[in-house]
C-alpha cells in the first residue's frame, strides 16, 4: 500500500511538471509570435494543445483519486472485519 502511495505521489508531481512544461510552451511561443502575421491562428492551435494536455493529465489526477478512495475503502473494511473477529 505504501508502495502505491509513493508511486501515485511521483505520477503526480510528473503530471505537475507536465502542466507547467505545456503552459510554459505555450506562453513562450506566443510570446515569439506577438509580431507575426500568422500569430492569431498559431495561437490558436498552441491553445488546443495546451487544453489537450491538461485535459489529460486531469485524467490522471481523477483516476488516482478514485483509486484512493477505493484503498481507503478497501483499508476501512479490513479494519471493521479485524475488530469485528477479534472482539466478538
Amino acid at each position: 500500500m505504501l508502495k502505491d502511495a509513493v508511486q501515485s505521489e511521483r505520477e503526480q508531481e510528473a503530471d505537475c511538471a507536465r502542466i507547467h512544461a505545456a503552459v510554459h510552451l505555450a506562453e513562450t511561443t506566443i510570446a515569439a509570435l506577438a509580431g507575426s502575421d500568422e500569430a492569431h491562428e498559431r495561437r490558436r492551435e498552441l491553445r488546443d494543445q495546451t487544453i489537450l494536455a491538461v485535459a489529460d493529465v486531469r485524467r490522471n489526477i481523477i483516476r488516482r483519486a478514485d483509486q484512493a478512495k477505493e484503498a481507503l475503502c478497501c483499508t476501512m473494511c479490513q479494519q471493521v472485519r479485524f475488530y469485528i473477529i477479534y472482539n466478538t
